[in-house]
């Protein structure tokens, strides 16, 4: 099942009833707050990277030994099934 497209919708006979103008107008809205809510995701994870890259440069043993803390634990965990 294929879904069609804005254009199309619009294009569409029923394109200027009330309810076809209430789901553009819901469309833009929902894609309104996607692009926010998308907007706000990658600056969030643009700053958590930040943060970790200037953590790992900050103390770059102490990264190397919980790393290596965390694959000893997963390596003996994984060993004892």
């Amino acid at each position: 099942m294929t879904t069609p497209s804005t254009t199309e919708l619009q294009k569409s006979p029923c394109a200027s009833s009330p309810s076809a103008e209430w789901l553009q107008e819901m469309l833009h809205k929902v894609r309104a707050q996607l692009d926010d809510l998308q907007a706000s995701a990658r600056d969030q994870a643009r700053t958590t990277a930040r943060n970790t890259d200037h953590l790992l440069h900050s103390h770059p043993y102490r990264a190397v030994g919980m790393a290596a803390a965390a694959g000893l634990l997963v390596g003996f965990l994984a060993s004892r099934r």
